[in-house]
């Protein structure tokens, strides 16, 4: 019946209840799962004179955001479970020839979508002046 589950984790016990019904619910129909962990940066605002701190602030929110999923994730090995993320990036990384942390470098720095732009042909693409 299912063939992927999105599970959105925080760290919390219901969070970890609803975890452990989707690994149930994975290794009943043989699903994948996709762990999901929201930061909203956005929840401190810098001021002027702040701006440095807020920046640590939100660095410090995703890194726990981070330890989140690390541990959801290894809850979800623990069981034999596989994510179809985990595959996905295990993939591409591997085709580049890159390192996870590497890709994960890259993707927080062009996770910010007010930098994308379509190119003539319609396609999204990061300013030249961005890239490395």
């Amino acid at each position: 019946m299912y063939k992927k589950i999105l599970v959105p984790v925080d760290g919390s016990h219901t969070s970890k209840l609803g975890l452990n019904e989707a690994i149930r619910l994975a290794k009943h129909h043989k699903a994948r799962l996709r762990l999901i962990h929201v930061v909203d940066v956005f929840i401190v605002t810098p001021a002027l004179d702040s701006g440095r701190h807020v920046v640590d602030m939100q660095k410090s929110f995703r890194d726990y955001g981070r330890k989140i999923l690390e541990r959801a994730e290894a809850l979800v090995r623990k069981h034999d479970l596989v994510g179809l993320e985990d595959d996905l990036v295990n993939s591409f990384i591997e085709h580049i020839g890159i390192s996870r942390e590497r890709f994960h470098e890259v993707l927080e720095r062009f996770r910010n979508r007010a930098i994308w732009r379509r190119s003539a042909e319609g396609a999204w693409e990061i300013p030249g002046h961005l890239q490395d």
